[in-house]
């Protein structure tokens, strides 16, 4: 299986780090930086997520591959921790959209200390059920990933490194220096991929 694509099909409705909980570590009592504060957290909200490959706020998301893997090869699920599978849909042989019934046709395994994983049921992948059309899309997965709703499910590691990333933030403000993370937050990241148990690839060196 080969995925061709991986997208947001819903933004979270929270941000990860309250806009006052932000305000509260930088000790700032007006309003008049709310909106670039706002932005702070957002850009550091992305860089830990895309750092540590998870999700924090409940998000739905979806991936497009163009084919079932062989066997009874499992699906994996980027972005953990996986909170459901929201739909599953392929093309088969005569390109007509079939939907794949959970606890049915496939069954989910996942935790909160790792990735989700989609396996087949009864039948292999590749067995008649389901043949797919020669396609980059043919097949649909959409699931929600996250620690919940809003940031009360944030792990309170992951908040203080939004933190840290924040007040790095408004600490250096010039371009040349905002793009750059440092060591404290480096080592802080890796110490919350490691408190968090997840067995995957971390971009943080």
């Amino acid at each position: 299986m080969k995925t061709t694509s991986e997208w947001v099909v819903t933004a979270p409705v929270s941000q990860a780090l309250s806009l006052s909980d932000a305000k509260a570590h930088l000790r700032v009592m007006d309003d008049t930086n709310d909106t670039e504060i706002l932005r702070f957290i957002d850009v550091a909200t992305r860089w830990l997520e895309e750092g540590l490959g998870i999700t924090l706020i409940n998000t739905s998301r979806g991936i497009l591959t163009d084919s079932f893997p062989s066997g009874w090869g499992m699906i994996e699920l980027p972005r953990p921790p996986l909170v459901s599978i929201d739909s599953f849909q392929y093309y088969d042989a005569d390109n007509a959209q079939q939907t794949l019934v959970e606890d049915t046709d496939f069954t989910v395994v996942t935790s909160e200390k790792t990735r989700g994983y989609v396996y087949p049921i009864l039948t292999a992948w590749p067995n008649g059920w389901p043949t797919t059309y020669n396609r980059p899309d043919a097949v649909d997965l959409r699931f929600t990933a996250g620690y919940g709703a809003t940031n009360t499910s944030v792990p309170e590691e992951a908040k203080h490194i939004l933190r840290m990333m924040i007040a790095q933030f408004d600490e250096h403000r010039s371009a040349t220096v905002e793009g750059r993370i440092s060591t404290e937050i480096k080592i802080a990241m890796q110490s919350l991929r490691q408190a968090l148990g997840h067995g995957f690839y971390a971009g943080v060196t």
